[in-house]
């Protein structure tokens, strides 16, 4: 993690580092509770949201109850942490009136599939551009996504703003009951 957190700034270096940390500790937090059985995809959502306070934007989360498998859920944590920072510095989290909203499924043969869609209340000049494609941000969501977890995503910035699929193959859950995977 340290040798992918570059930056020109060095008053900035230190934060991100620690912030990438502090996200794994949460997570490490989260399955310690369970016994590191898992945990549930909405609590690891909103745990990770909770770091990321927007007040004028909307939030929305749907999906039935899906239950992480322990090797999956500090990886996608990460995942979620650099989403919503991106979001919080330029995306729905930085402007008032924006939308992000979480939907998710689990497809019949059993992969997760996650859209993360960010909506700009207005953007009179278009969303932002995307990232640069070799930014520590994209490099950490495609190799956790891709390399750690197995899966794929994909990222397409339109004109009301970003959208982000990921989709993570069956060995990434765990089957649960519905109130254990709420929790």
């Amino acid at each position: 993690m340290l040798r992918l957190t570059r930056t020109e700034d060095a008053d900035s270096f230190l934060p991100r580092v620690e912030a990438r940390i502090a996200v794994l500790a949460r997570a490490h937090t989260l399955l310690a509770q369970t016994r590191w059985q898992g945990v549930g995809l909405r609590r690891l959502v909103e745990s990770e949201l909770g770091r990321h306070p927007a007040p004028n934007t909307a939030l929305q989360l749907s999906g039935p109850p899906v239950m992480l498998a322990s090797v999956a859920t500090q990886p996608l944590a990460m995942v979620l942490h650099e989403l919503a920072s991106n979001a919080s510095r330029h995306g729905a989290l930085a402007q008032p009136g924006g939308t992000l909203t979480i939907d998710w499924n689990v497809a019949p043969a059993g992969w997760l599939e996650l859209v993360w869609a960010e909506s700009l209340a207005a953007a009179p000049d278009g969303p932002p551009p995307p990232p640069p494609p070799h930014s520590i941000g994209s490099r950490i969501l495609e190799t956790t996504v891709q390399d750690q977890l197995g899966g794929r995503i994909a990222r397409d910035w339109t004109s009301t703003g970003m959208r982000c699929a990921i989709r993570l193959p069956p060995s990434c859950l765990r089957p649960a009951a519905p109130a254990e995977a709420a929790a």
